[in-house]
């Protein structure tokens, strides 16, 4: 159920103005911004264009993060226009906009950019280093395995819980799962209990006592 119901009842010029303001007090920012976006998107292609300027425009880490929420809602639309500006946004200074960024590549499906997206793994944002995880996952699976493994060491526990989050998802055959499952209760003890959760939901997971 919407937060903002009263966004339904604006027309795209009505929004765009919401958009490129401040929101209420009371309102969560980042809520608020993704809301609006998704409305200007169910608008169609004026949608989709609306929001592509609005990325350029706009300053708040909110604004863009919404905006790119927009670009990639279903059904997709000016798929090859919003895989540009995803690819553009890469060169972000903003850690959350370069891993919003990957994560849009994912939600459209965009394949024909692995080696672009590669080098992230050393990026010093464990949301960016995350984003690569969910990206290959999503997208190169059968490359993802090795690298999910090796993350499970990260230095950051957001990329060490993205790490066995992504394996306990995966569909692994039966040595896989003896190395996988060996390598994440190393983490069952975990400083952080973010990661001790998640290794446990994916041992079960791996042993299919999860389905």
């Amino acid at each position: 159920m919407p937060k903002y119901p009263e966004f339904s009842t604006l027309d795209l010029e009505q929004l765009i103005l919401r958009f490129i303001g401040v929101p209420p007090d009371e309102a969560d920012e980042d809520n608020y911004y993704d809301e609006l976006a998704i409305t200007i998107r169910l608008k169609g292609e004026v949608g989709i264009e609306a929001l592509l300027g609005l990325l350029k425009k706009v300053s708040r880490v909110s604004q863009k993060r919404g905006a790119i929420m927009g670009l990639t809602f279903p059904p997709q639309l000016k798929k090859t226009v919003v895989e540009e500006t995803l690819i553009g946004l890469l060169d972000a200074d903003e850690p959350l906009i370069v891993a919003d960024a990957i994560s849009g590549l994912i939600d459209t499906e965009s394949k024909n950019f692995l080696n672009r997206i590669l080098p992230f793994q050393s990026h010093p944002s464990p949301y960016v280093r995350g984003s690569v995880l969910r990206f290959l996952s999503a997208l190169y699976p059968n490359k993802a395995y090795p690298i999910l493994i090796e993350a499970l060491g990260d230095l950051d526990y957001i990329v060490r819980e993205n790490a066995a989050d992504e394996l306990g998802e995966m569909k692994l055959d039966d040595s896989q799962k003896t190395e996988a499952i060996a390598h994440l209760r190393n983490l069952l003890e975990d400083s952080h209990p973010h990661v001790r959760q998640a290794v446990e939901t994916a041992i079960k997971m791996i042993e299919g006592i999860l389905i």
